[in-house]
């Protein structure tokens, strides 16, 4: 029986779950994955919601809203932060509300930016993060 799994297949891509995270209501859970796109995905049937399409690597880590059970943000291996409002978003393409480039600037010679490494959303309005190449 198959119900309720999830194959990163669905997404178009093959790729290795990095990050996942249960929303409050137990009804999704987003996934980071290392492939170009993220997921929101339905814990009863494992059928894609969302695809969060926003990094051009792969995404390292991945967090639901505190305080809003509609908002997800997730960092990847390019350096940005993304945060979505899976309200806004089609299961077949999507575009962050916010994006933070760079988020964590590389202290090694010869790259630009380190990877996201973990983020949490506040009860605020703060997103906490960690880079690859912080210190």
């Amino acid at each position: 029986r198959t119900s309720g799994m999830f194959h990163t297949r669905s997404l178009g891509q093959d790729s290795a779950i990095l990050d996942l995270k249960w929303s409050s209501d137990s009804g999704s859970i987003a996934i980071a994955t290392s492939g170009p796109a993220a997921a929101i995905v339905d814990t009863v049937t494992g059928k894609v919601r969302s695809k969060l399409a926003g990094h051009n690597k792969s995404q390292k880590t991945i967090h639901w809203s505190k305080t809003n059970s509609d908002v997800v943000a997730t960092g990847g291996r390019d350096g940005d932060i993304c945060l979505w409002d899976v309200r806004q978003i089609s299961q077949c393409t999507s575009s962050p509300c916010l994006r933070v480039r760079k988020a964590h600037p590389s202290h090694q010679a010869g790259r630009e930016v380190s990877s996201v490494t973990g983020l949490d959303l506040s009860t605020g309005h703060m997103i906490y993060s960690s880079g690859s190449g912080d210190s």
